[in-house]
């Protein structure tokens, strides 16, 4: 399945951690979405420690 994010839809994207901003930094690059990357990063937004196990290795593939 293609998938292309436009700013707002890549940052929800982040946000919610479905995995739709990595699919489609796989597809498109990160060119568009470059400055959102760090802060993604740096800052899980739907990481739920109660419930979740940790997400290092989804932060790691979308920094290289």
């Amino acid at each position: 399945m293609y998938i292309s994010l436009n700013q707002a839809q890549f940052v929800n994207a982040l946000e919610k951690g479905f995995g739709r901003a990595y699919q489609h930094i796989e597809q498109n690059g990160d060119e568009l979405i470059h400055d959102q990357l760090p802060h993604a990063c740096l800052i899980n937004q739907s990481y739920g420690s109660q419930c979740e196990d940790s997400r290092e290795l989804a932060k790691i593939a979308l920094s290289s």
